[in-house]
């Protein structure tokens, strides 16, 4: 998914791409790209941009509208493919 310097995978080909397009609007759109990153295993959640023991878990929660969310996953806001490549890895 992540892939190598020499050989992108996935992930940064289509940040690649959503960055080309964003560029080809720029001036005349405005747009904010933010992103989370989890993990969920064994029906345990983690947050997988904030450093912490392993032992520290997330929970889904419903809110008042009945959208289900992920209580305190963090969300960053990305200006390049590369700034988030960097925060995967």
């Amino acid at each position: 998914m992540l892939g190598t310097e020499n050989n992108p995978g996935v992930m940064y080909r289509t940040l690649h791409d959503l960055f080309v397009e964003i560029k080809k609007f720029e001036g005349q759109r405005e747009y904010q790209v933010s992103m989370s990153y989890l993990e969920i295993y064994n029906e345990l959640i983690r947050d997988l941009l904030v450093p912490s023991s392993p032992s520290t878990y997330l929970e889904l929660r419903e809110d008042a509208k009945g959208t289900i969310q992920v209580a305190g996953l963090s969300e960053v806001i990305a200006k390049t493919p590369e700034e988030v490549m960097d925060m995967l890895h």
